[in-house]
């Protein structure tokens, strides 16, 4: 557990759960007590927490609004004010319908280009597709940010979307930094500088034999 300050609280019990049993089979019964227990508290009012929304308690910086919360205070009024898991579910139905369409339109444009349907299959890891999807994820995140900027209310970000932008954005900042990109930038860019040396060499040659010009 994880309270509003950012420390993590453990609960040590008296009597552990079936005591000198295998470890295997003890994770697999403390898994089944946790998982009653969110079960239980699904259809309570304030529902369970959206998917690692509870680790932003431990971000305590930030000044956000006219009262300048910090991000684990958003986080926590969020909550409060009934975003939990079926909130995130229903934002997230929005979110589906336009990667379903990108998806959907990668394999249409692909078919057509003559692709089989196997080679045809959207998968996140195709550079195309995923630039694709952050565009598009990314333009439903400008939106979202001037509705928050406008409406001066912060728990109006949509939580799905950071997710989704941090899923796309992630492998794409790593494949520009130390991919193919970045051997294929490093490349060209040796290539002009070796140019622009070529040319110097050149420049100062035709210098140094035209008698007229005086270096």
């Amino acid at each position: 557990m994880i309270d509003k300050f950012g420390k993590v609280i453990t609960q040590s019990t008296g009597s552990p759960i079936l005591e000198g049993e295998n470890f295997i089979i003890r994770l697999i019964e403390s898994i089944k007590t946790v998982a009653g227990h969110l079960a239980s508290d699904v259809a309570t009012p304030s529902g369970l927490p959206a998917p690692l929304m509870p680790l932003l308690s431990f971000l305590q910086f930030g000044s956000i609004g006219d009262k300048n919360y910090t991000i684990a205070e958003i986080a926590r009024l969020m909550y409060r004010s009934g975003y939990d898991l079926r909130h995130f579910i229903a934002s997230s139905i929005p979110l589906a319908i336009s990667e379903f369409i990108v998806r959907l339109g990668f394999i249409i444009k692909r078919l057509h280009r003559g692709y089989s349907f196997k080679d045809s299959i959207p998968n996140a890891s195709n550079t195309t597709l995923r630039r694709q999807l952050i565009i598009c994820h990314a333009t439903s995140g400008l939106i979202n940010a001037g509705k928050v900027y406008i409406t001066k209310n912060p728990l109006s970000i949509s939580w799905p979307l950071v997710l989704l932008l941090l899923r796309y954005s992630y492998p794409e900042l790593k494949y520009l930094l130390f991919g193919e990109e970045a051997i294929r930038s490093s490349l060209v860019e040796k290539e002009i500088f070796d140019g622009y040396e070529s040319l110097n060499s050149e420049l100062d040659q035709y210098f140094i034999s035209d008698s007229r010009i005086q270096v």
